[in-house]
């Protein structure tokens, strides 16, 4: 009977010894959690309205929208013009929507949000 005392409380020890180590291993869900948080998958990121407003787009500045939005975490975004160019703007040479020169800006957008991933 005493060597089954022995043997129960040796496997008792192991088994809390080994369950020890294991627990420091294993991650809790509020670290899972907030892990996600500070870096969350793709499909999670938000998405936010790009407008294109009196046609006042560039090349240089669909490239500085786009890295902008990457830097800071924005998964994707609707893009939508308007105003179209009827009003007098400060921002010069404009690009009137639905013209060859707007679709071409339009797949350059494309292109670098492809890029960008």
């Amino acid at each position: 009977m005493l060597i089954d005392k022995k043997y129960f409380f040796s496997s008792i020890c192991l088994l809390l010894i080994s369950l020890s180590g294991y627990s420091q291993q294993v991650k809790k869900p509020v670290d899972i959690i907030e892990q996600a948080f500070h870096h969350p998958p793709e499909s999670a990121k938000p998405w936010v309205f790009w407008y294109w407003m009196h046609g006042a787009i560039s090349k240089e500045g669909i490239t500085a929208d786009l890295e902008a939005m990457k830097e800071v975490g924005i998964g994707g975004a609707y893009l939508m013009t308007i105003k179209d160019t009827s009003s007098v703007i400060p921002f010069q040479p404009n690009v009137i929507q639905l013209t060859p020169e707007w679709w071409a800006m339009i797949k350059f957008a494309m292109q670098e949000a492809k890029r960008l991933n």
